[in-house]
């Protein structure tokens, strides 16, 4: 069990990855909040599925990969650069 849970984080990872890149200092990024990023995520990968749990996990992954935060109304946006058209 504890496997397949880490291979869903892993997967989520490569998600990110394929879709967004951190943007360079002084590049003009999008800041997105997680159903944002699910948008375009599920575009590439759709047979995704978008639960509290998904967020939860690509929240956790956002912040383990680096990517800068802001807050807004207790809802965290993600300073990214997309790597797909959505």
């Amino acid at each position: 069990m504890l496997n397949a849970k880490y291979m869903e984080k892993k997967d989520m990872v490569d998600m990110v990855c394929t879709c967004f890149r951190k943007p360079k200092e002084g590049e003009p990024s999008h800041s997105m909040n997680c159903n944002k990023l699910l948008e375009v995520i599920t575009s590439e990968f759709p047979s995704l599925r978008v639960n509290l749990s998904t967020k939860i996990s690509l929240g956790k992954t956002m912040k383990a990969l680096g990517y800068d935060s802001t807050e807004c109304s207790h809802v965290a946006h993600y300073k990214v650069v997309p790597l797909l058209v959505a």
